[in-house]
């Protein structure tokens, strides 16, 4: 039996950048989706909240030590060190359906996060677990903020979901020694 490598019959050079990153990260979220739901089903939604916690926060350390290599950033030692991550990371990372802002309190190591369209509320409302939901976006942050080594703080402090009228807004304080 003789085998040929597999040919793509066009190419996908002329495609966006942007629209890769996107369909890429659509797949990831999907899978995230029926990984959680699966996960509810089986183990029950305390089992499945810890878990996608402690797999995001994991991914996200991973995801910073990435970044930080591939942009040779020096680890943070101040509050402008984290914004320059922060938004580097974001403008690798995070594709246009995701919908949020971030505000920056000028020199006070603090930064609001306002997301104005969330997947993971609709998802897990689509589940009919949202009341017992713990959210699984800001773990994601929290795993960047562990692989630069800074300290901080989060209000509102509530793990689970905060979703208001407009949206959901946590602040982060960062802490330097």
């Amino acid at each position: 039996m003789t085998t040929t490598p597999y040919a793509t019959p066009f190419s996908t050079d002329g495609v966006d950048p942007a629209a890769w990153r996107d369909l890429l990260v659509r797949n990831w979220m999907t899978h995230d989706a029926m990984w959680f739901g699966q996960s509810v089903m089986h183990h029950g939604i305390d089992v499945a909240n810890e878990l996608n916690c402690a797999a995001v926060r994991a991914m996200g350390a991973v995801e910073a030590k990435r970044v930080m290599r591939l942009l040779d950033l020096p680890a943070p030692v101040g509050a402008a060190d984290v914004r320059r991550f922060f938004e580097a990371a974001i403008a690798l990372l995070i594709p246009s359906f995701m919908s949020f802002e971030t505000a920056w309190a000028d020199g006070a190591g603090q930064a609001t996060f306002h997301i104005t369209r969330c997947f993971a509320h609709d998802g897990v409302e689509s589940l009919g677990v949202l009341d017992q939901y713990r959210c699984g976006i800001y773990p994601r942050l929290y795993g960047w903020l562990d692989t630069l080594g800074v300290d901080f703080e989060v209000q509102p402090a509530a793990p689970g979901c905060v979703w208001a009228a407009d949206g959901c807004h946590r602040t982060l304080t960062f802490r330097f020694p």
